[in-house]
């Protein structure tokens, strides 16, 4: 993970890229852990890098209980120093 907010993550894919390319059709289940928290969202893709070696995904569709998880998740990795 390169970047994350509230609004979405870029991933960064270390090592060799994949095959797979992404388009703004493909609906992505994420899931993101960090020490003992887990969140699960939804998004698409919005920005791919050529041959695969990152994705830029925004969260779709996420319920309140899911906008405040990942906020929550954004927060606990500030407090940490991993986000600005």
């Amino acid at each position: 993970m390169s970047r994350i907010d509230e609004e979405g993550v870029f991933l960064f894919r270390e090592g060799r890229p994949a095959v797979r390319e992404f388009s703004r059709k493909d609906r992505l289940a994420l899931k993101f852990v960090f020490r003992d928290r887990k969140v699960q969202v939804s998004g698409v893709a919005i920005r791919d890098m050529r041959g695969g070696r990152g994705v830029g995904v925004q969260f779709k569709e996420l319920e309140a209980d899911s906008f405040k998880e990942i906020g929550d998740f954004v927060e606990l990795l500030r407090g940490e120093g991993y986000v600005a």
